[in-house]
């Protein structure tokens, strides 16, 4: 399906496409609105695979490198709140006027995203195996590992 991902629940509801593969809340508002099943999430397909991540250039790092590590401690502090607080996080999520949904949804949603501030072993493993897959279905030209994907010098720093 192209177009919005916000369309998604209702073509799939409508017929007017036959499958889509979508993130949350999208998934959640799908099915929880029984307009579509849920054939297989992302974490069942491809274990610990990247999502969501903070990049920067390397001059950006040399160049405001406070500005960053103050970011990445807001960052750990709104982490910490979702993380700390599920049902309040889904309620104000769930004020988006963008997504017109309900805090169930939201709820549900979370429960299949997995926050963290500072990317931790598994994260950095399923980067790999993600820049492993790309390269070996001709998506990327070079291999990349660990070493060239991230650098953890300023958010080591702060948490």
């Amino acid at each position: 399906m192209s177009g919005p991902v916000g369309q998604m629940p209702g073509a799939v509801a409508a017929g007017t496409v036959d499958a889509a593969f979508t993130w949350e809340p999208y998934v959640s508002m799908t099915e929880m609105n029984n307009q579509g099943k849920i054939l297989a999430r992302s974490e069942d397909i491809m274990p610990n695979h990247p999502c969501c991540a903070v990049a920067t250039t390397s001059a950006m790092i040399q160049q405001y490198p406070d500005t960053l590590k103050a970011f990445f401690q807001a960052l750990k502090e709104a982490t910490d709140f979702v993380l700390q607080n599920p049902q309040q996080t889904a309620q104000i999520i769930a004020g988006d006027a963008y997504l017109k949904d309900s805090a169930a949804v939201e709820a549900n949603a979370l429960q299949h995203i997995h926050f963290l501030a500072k990317p931790d072993d598994d994260y950095i493993s399923g980067t790999e195996a993600f820049a492993a897959e790309m390269k070996t279905l001709g998506i990327l030209k070079n291999s990349h590992d660990r070493n060239d994907l991230f650098d953890l010098s300023l958010i080591n720093q702060v948490i």
